[in-house]
């Protein structure tokens, strides 16, 4: 129960304030602990930043792939709907995905802005989200695209180029995504960046 409450009081921190200036003392008083408490339980700061960053990591990793996972079952990404990605079932993807990452987005922020200062596990964790999250998008893409333009052959592969295009454009949404994150951060936005900007990044997706 205590190692419990040093978590979410740690995670709760990060949100508020970020990962380079957290101290254990503020952990430890937030859960009106010992200072002690905090070394018996993980033994050091980066210790405890390690299991309360990839646990929360875990938890919104989760949270989206369900939700993706639910999304990945609509008939509208079928390349027989004939749905255009905007206002078929890509479209809603995105508008549910936006809004479990504006939900999560006080933390993430934090996390990408502080992102070189994270422990190798913690950074390799990062890239493993993000990894969940572009696989189902690149296939719901790659689907919708077949509906729209068929390919050129009998085998229903995307030509190569075309593959490499929608790379691309993950690449950049993703780049996007982060860059906004940061800017929050760095700006003071009070609101969530991504709601506020929502319009131009669904339009860039």
């Amino acid at each position: 129960l205590s190692r419990s409450r040093l978590l979410d009081a740690t995670v709760d921190l990060i949100r508020r304030k970020g990962i380079q200036g957290l101290s254990t003392a503020e952990v430890a008083a937030a859960c009106s602990m010992s200072h002690g408490s905090v070394f018996a339980h993980f033994g050091t700061r980066e210790a405890l930043l390690q299991d309360a960053i990839g646990s929360e990591i875990l938890r919104i990793a989760a949270r989206m792939e369900a939700m993706l996972s639910v999304h990945a079952a609509d008939p509208a990404l079928s390349p027989s709907s004939g749905a255009p990605p905007s206002t078929g079932g890509v479209g809603r993807m995105l508008a549910h995905l936006l809004t479990v990452l504006s939900e999560e987005e006080l933390f993430l922020s934090m996390l990408y802005r502080d992102f070189p200062f994270l422990p190798p596990i913690v950074q390799r964790r990062v890239a493993g989200m993000e990894a969940a999250l572009r696989t189902p998008l690149y296939d719901a893409l790659v689907a919708a695209s077949q509906a729209v333009r068929p390919a050129s052959d009998e085998s229903g592969k995307q030509p190569v180029s075309e593959d490499h295009g929608i790379t691309m454009g993950l690449d950049a949404f993703f780049a996007m995504l982060i860059r906004l994150m940061t800017l929050r951060e760095l700006y003071g936005f009070e609101k969530s960046i991504l709601s506020e900007r929502r319009d131009d990044v669904t339009l860039l997706f």
